[in-house]
């Protein structure tokens, strides 16, 4: 090889190159961003149009269907899903994974330019969104303390302002705030007998506070500006104004209102620990490293603890960076473990530690590399990417094993250091280098599929490969260097360690030269035997349950609340203090935030509501005595589900942020059709049939029925008798029963509004309402029954549509069964339905995810296997050898079946991203093996001979770089620390497909290569 004889000319030359190498990855750790996974950019986009007064029919048929009609002709476009809501239309345009969202977004807002003008013209222009996990908070922050709400508030905007300036932040939304604002509640029968309405009381505080500049003016010589200075500044200023009524009188605001300052009425209410709080969300910039803002975030905090009163409390209820930081360290410290047991391990074998240290040292030096390309290549610090290299560490000693090993052999032959290094390199470079690219060939359709599951495993596939590239170099440059320089004559050192090592192995390769041989002259059982084990194994594998990605023990829960439509704030409140009751009795809680009027999702389609409710559940460490999350989970669900009047969800918090939403609910199933009441009737059955099944939890519809709503029918006759029409008596209403700002005045930094509003007697009920007298243009009173009539009516519902076809979706979430197996049960109870003519069941959410990973997995696996063969029949140069290597393959998938089952883990895409990786690993041991018997071969001697010598010669290595890897994972296989669940089903795919392989690849791969390859009498067939 050039190379490695270049680097044992010059050593000191190839000695700066790996410290350029090493420096240059150090330099690149610094500076790589950390996150939890990699960043993944969701395909879709938002289209948001609000049509005010209009019911949800009308939003369907002339806003929804027009955008819908519209968006299905965009490029790439794969799905269109809308909601029909009164007064607003919300679309959700998906993409195809790996689109690019810019471009898409663009071709969004074009295509509703096309019919922007078939849109009413009381639609609001439609706002394209794109979908982004940056949107959603890095952070939330809790302001609580012995003060009121106003207060508290305050204190909240200040902590904004700051947190604001912070590089990396985007937003900080404040939820809970409460403001000071000024109540202007006039007296209806002394504006009455004025003459007077509350509109014109509007109206005077508006023109009374005012600050406008009058003009300039020249003075000695100087240009000055005049300006009228008459804005508000106390509550003394709102009192004083007068206003002049239609008779020509002067009417002081006092002898029709009164005038006090309140807090502000709020349609949201949060609380920490059952306290009154204000919280602080914190959104990151797209792109952002997460650590590094989050960690700016707490030095401001503590910061502003010394600033706020010693009596404010702030508390963080959600740190995205303490989950990541917990996760990097667990498998960071995978990494460290992995790579001392494979050290350890070369130390029984070799029993030198000089050999031993030379090795090593490709570790350390292959990682470091690594972060370099990781750099440049855009790859964040996460859990896959690091998993990565954990999932390689014990492999990066592989290629230095075999080079190592060889120019040991060639050192015991009598040959000087610089040859033995030349020629035992030299040997196995092929080998070597043969099998990097055989596992860095099966991670490449990885880097070429689409899918949910490509964008977060892309990083690992491409961070394996940058460390096995890096460990090649290394073994091929800097080993054989070093080995030229400082390798002396093999010889064990004393002790009993290394004169045990030395029998062990001496009497293993008696042993094993004499069950090869065995084996050898009953191949054809050998073979059958080993057929069985692998048709035993695929059986098995196809009954495995399965899941799309393992739930990752964050210690938090999320808690969300649906009351009947319509239900008051002040009757969900209660509800929701009835759960913060029974979490406070818990000792496993550490905080616990509730909102109440909105949900506790963060995605931008969320919406407030009376009748919705949530918390966030924040539980102490494992550490400190509590039981997993999903325990917690299930014992929270039994107890908050007895709560009546409410729909309860409990589920763990997810571990990817947007993924409900990208996804959808575990469990999801859609009727569609066209007719709402047929949609209804069936829906309920599906949902009747969910619930049933076992394993099945919160299962729900998307079917809601309206709240009931009050309308005023304006009699427009009557009314224009009066000179006023339907759009002013609606002005009039709102303004008498909700009340309206009239202006705002700055006062200490704060802009207080003033609000004029009806006492609330005037609204307390329905006839309360009816009673409700106006003052017409005319100067006549008449009351509210007299221009219209009051009609209760069920209110607003939701039309959801998905691809132009109306869908009603039953969605629920597991508890303890595989989403495989209860998507199977409820596939075999749902498709004996008999739906009419034009009505379909769809299976989405996360089951269409997995299935969809799991086709283009598969997919990725095949292609790899592919790849691999080429790459051996180019190395060997035959069509049959990469046939024999290739044998180890499904000889691993038996380790895989039982691995899996041995640890009781699901099929799931980690574990068959593990499966691709295994896949280019296993086949290194046949690739030394078969090498090194066409090499005995091509020194003469017979097949079998030359086979039952190879499998003698390369047992050592082949155990060596066999257990170096497995050591490597098994930290990671038998890790439980924070976000260890999607890295312990890729470490035991590769694990238990290694172990079982390399054990029948010592018995299999010589009686493969022995029926399949002729001997030299007869002619080969290549």
């Amino acid at each position: 090889m050039p190379f490695t004889r270049l680097a044992i000319n010059r050593p000191i030359g190839t000695l700066m190159v790996v410290l350029i190498v090493v420096f240059l990855g150090l330099v690149a750790l610094v500076n790589i961003p950390a996150d939890l996974l990699p960043d993944i950019a969701f395909p879709a986009v938002a289209v948001i149009t609000d049509y005010p007064g209009a019911g949800p029919y009308e939003v369907e048929s002339l806003v929804s269907r027009p955008l819908e009609e519209s968006l299905a002709g965009v490029g790439e476009v794969r799905h269109i899903t809308s909601d029909s809501l009164e007064g607003t239309s919300i679309i959700l345009a998906e993409f195809g994974w790996g689109t690019d969202i810019d471009f898409a977004a663009l071709e969004v807002r074009e295509a509703i330019d096309h019919v922007r003008d078939l849109l009413p013209d009381e639609a609001s222009a439609p706002v394209v969104i794109k979908t982004d996990p940056a949107m959603l908070p890095v952070m939330r922050v809790s302001v609580s303390g012995p003060y009121d709400l106003v207060e508290i508030s305050r204190m909240a905007e200040q902590i904004e302002g700051r947190l604001e300036r912070i590089e990396g932040v985007a937003a900080v939304d404040i939820e809970g705030e409460v403001r000071e604002e000024i109540l202007v509640e006039v007296d209806p029968v002394r504006l009455n007998a004025h003459g007077l309405s509350h509109m014109q009381v509007s109206a005077a505080l508006q023109e009374e506070n005012v600050d406008l500049p009058a003009g300039h003016f020249t003075e000695a010589g100087e240009r000055l500006t005049l300006r009228t200075v008459g804005e508000f500044v106390s509550l003394e200023d709102v009192r004083s104004v007068t206003i002049e009524s239609p008779r020509g009188a002067t009417v002081a605001l006092d002898d029709v209102a009164s005038v006090e300052l309140r807090e502000s009425e709020t349609e949201t209410r949060t609380r920490l620990d059952g306290r009154p709080a204000v919280t602080l969300s914190i959104r990151e910039q797209s792109g952002a490293d997460t650590v590094a803002v989050a960690s700016e975030i707490h030095r401001v905090l503590n910061e502003l603890t010394g600033e706020l009163p010693e009596d404010a409390d702030l508390v963080v209820v959600r740190d995205q960076s303490d989950f990541i930081n917990r996760s990097i360290a667990t498998v960071s410290s995978n990494v460290l473990y992995g790579g001392l047991l494979a050290v350890l391990i070369l130390y029984l074998f070799l029993t030198d530690a000089r050999t031993v240290l030379v090795i090593g040292l490709g570790i350390p030096i292959s990682v470091i590399a690594t972060f370099a390309f990781m750099f440049f290549s855009g790859i964040t610090l996460n859990l896959v990417s690091l998993g990565g290299l954990a999932l390689g560490v014990g492999m990066l000693v592989d290629n230095a094993i075999v080079i190592l090993e060889n120019i040991f052999r060639h050192r015991e032959e009598g040959a000087s250091r610089a040859d033995a290094a030349l020629q035992g390199t030299g040997e196995v470079a092929g080998a070597v280098t043969a099998s990097t690219l055989t596992t860095v060939a099966v991670f490449l359709p990885v880097l070429l599929i689409e899918g949910l599951a490509a964008e977060i495993f892309r990083e690992l596939a491409m961070t394996i490969s940058f460390a096995l590239a890096s460990s090649l170099f290394v073994s091929l440059t800097f080993i054989p260097m070093i080995a030229a320089l400082f390798l002396g004559r093999p010889r064990r050192a004393g002790g009993s360690i290394a004169d045990r090592s030395a029998r062990v192995q001496a009497r293993m390769g008696r042993r094993y030269d004499r069950i090869v041989r065995r084996a050898l002259r009953r191949r054809f059982l050998v073979l059958a035997v080993a057929a069985v084990a692998f048709a035993l194994a695929i059986w098995g594998g196809m009954g495995m349950p399965s899941v799309f990605l393992p739930e990752m023990d964050q210690g938090e829960i999320d808690v969300e609340i649906r009351m009947p439509r319509g239900t008051a704030l002040d009757r969900t409140d209660q509800v929701v203090a009835e759960v913060e009751e029974i979490l406070a009795g818990r000792g496993d809680v550490r905080h616990s935030y509730a909102s109440v009027g909105q949900q506790m999702g963060e995605g931008v389609l969320d919406g407030e509501a009376s009748d919705m409710g949530g918390l966030l559940i924040r539980l102490i460490d494992e550490g400190e005595g509590r039981a997993e999350t999903a325990e917690v989970v299930s014992e929270l669900r039994e107890r908050l589900t007895r709560i009546p009047g409410a729909e309860i969800r409990v589920s763990l918090a997810s571990g990817i942020a947007g993924e409900e939403q990208a996804m959808g609910a575990p469990v999801a199933v859609s009727v569609l059709g066209d007719d709402l009441d047929v949609l209804r009737e069936h829906s309920g059955e599906i949902l009747g049939i969910v619930e049933d099944i076992p394993g099945i939890v919160d299962a729900r519809s998307s079917h809601e029925e309206g709240a009931p709503e009050i309308r005023l029918v304006v009699d427009r006759r009557r009314s224009g008798e009066y000179g006023m029409t339907a759009g002013q008596v609606a002005m009039m209403v709102r303004a008498a029963v909700e009340g309206e700002v009239a202006t705002r005045y700055g006062t200490e930094g704060q802009d207080i509004d003033v609000r004029v509003a009806y006492p609330e007697r005037y609204a307390g009920d329905l006839s309360s309402i009816e009673d409700i007298e106006l003052l017409t243009p005319t100067g006549s009173i008449v009351s509210l029954s007299q221009l219209g009539s009051l009609q209760t009516e069920p209110g607003p519902i939701r039309i959801s549509r998905r691809d132009q076809v109306r869908q009603v979706e039953i969605s629920a979430d597991l508890e303890g069964r595989s989403l495989g197996a209860v998507m199977d049960d409820v596939r075999a109870d749902v498709d004996q339905l008999r739906l009419p003519p034009g009505y379909d069941v769809h299976y989405g959410g996360e089951t269409e995810e997995m299935y969809e990973a799991f086709e283009t997995l598969g997919y990725a696996f095949v292609a790899g296997c592919v790849l691999v063969y080429m790459v051996l029949a180019a190395q060997f140069e035959s069509f049959r050898h990469p046939v024999i290597v290739m044998a180890t393959i499904p000889l691993a998938l038996i380790g895989v079946v039982g691995g899996l089952t041995a640890w009781g883990l699901p099929l799931s895409v980690p574990a068959i991203v593990g499966v691709i990786g295994m896949a280019g690993i296993v086949v290194n041991n046949s690739i030394v093996m078969i090498t090194y018997i066409d090499q005995l071969r091509g020194r003469g001697y017979e097949r079998d001979e030359a086979v039952a010598r190879a499998a003698g010669v390369r047992l050592r290595p082949i155990l060596m770089t066999s257990c170096t890897t497995v050591l490597g994972l098994l930290p990671m296989a038998l890790e439980g620390g924070a976000g260890s669940e999607l890295q312990n089903a890729m470490a035991v795919s590769v694990l238990g497909g290694l172990v079982i392989s390399t054990a029948l690849t010592l018995l299999v791969i010589p009686c493969a290569y022995s029926t399949l390859i002729p001997t030299k009498e007869e002619s080969p067939d290549e």
